[in-house]
């Protein structure tokens, strides 16, 4: 099955430094400790369609959390080029924070990076946490430099996944020597875990991803630009012209003063026979 896995996803892609540059963040050092909170392992099942068909036209250096995006099912073939194009994919890459408040816009709780971990608690971390069939995101620091990937558990065998790689890296850790070195010997390995005690309402999913406290909108007049589209409310009868508005339609559509006019004619005509 690798064999052939490799044949469908290979994509010739150039010499490509593998790291993103470490942005001027603080790192996070929380561990992973259950008793704090109630946490769990941030993962998705498998979508082999998205592992065969990944396409990567644009080659730029920090796109490697757009590549675990696209390769989960959380944005398309289009949002990923669009997003290789922009300044996050040719320039800065996405911090630690911010991948964590992308996970919390999809998910509606709150999701963070845990870590650093050494090698071993990262290996046991993923042997009792990842699911059959299903993948994670993993982050690791080498010399103050940071990168992303992802590592799926298919038959309870565990399968690196990084199209950051030239060649397009898939292949088992457990079967590959060569694929264990690619990610062993860093300073330490990040997990991404979701606090299920933290769901948002919109609202309060609107606070805690922006940076600001109080947002005040405008109004979009758009009435001036569209008035086919919005056609102005007819106003109300004041009480005046609701009451002339029942005289007529009762006196068979004729206003007072023409009926006291025919009244006073049928008295004359009456008095001159």
């Amino acid at each position: 099955m690798t064999n052939e896995m490799k044949l469908n996803i290979n994509i010739n892609n150039e010499n490509i430094n593998i790291n993103e540059k470490i942005n001027n963040q603080p790192i996070n050092n929380q561990r992973m400790n259950e008793n704090d909170q109630n946490i769990e392992l941030l993962q998705y099942p498998i979508q082999l369609d998205n592992l065969c068909l990944f396409r990567r036209l644009i080659q730029t250096e920090y796109d490697c959390v757009i590549n675990a995006l696209q390769i989960i099912g959380l944005i398309d073939d289009t949002t990923s080029q669009l997003l290789r194009i922009s300044s996050a994919g040719q320039q800065t890459g996405f911090t630690q924070d911010q991948i964590g408040k992308i996970f919390t816009l999809y998910t509606k709780q709150q999701c963070k990076f845990l870590g650093p971990e050494s090698w071993d608690n990262f290996k046991k971390e993923l042997t009792d946490k990842l699911k059959p069939q299903h993948v994670t995101i993993v982050g690791e620091i080498k010399d103050n430099i940071k990168h992303v990937f992802l590592i799926a558990n298919i038959n309870s065998k565990f399968i690196y996944i990084d199209p950051h790689i030239k060649d397009y890296a898939f292949c088992g850790l457990d079967e590959d020597p060569n694929c264990l070195n690619l990610i062993q010997d860093k300073d330490g390995y990040y997990l991404l875990f979701k606090n299920l005690d933290k769901t948002f309402t919109n609202d309060e999913l609107s606070k805690y991803l922006s940076n600001y406290k109080n947002i005040e909108y405008g109004e979009c007049n758009l009435k001036s630009y569209f008035p086919s589209v919005y056609p102005e409310k007819k106003q109300k009868r004041t009480y005046n012209q609701s009451r002339k508005r029942r005289y007529w339609m009762v006196n068979g559509g004729k206003s007072k003063k023409y009926k006291s006019k025919q009244k006073h004619f049928r008295k004359t005509r009456r008095h001159l026979n």
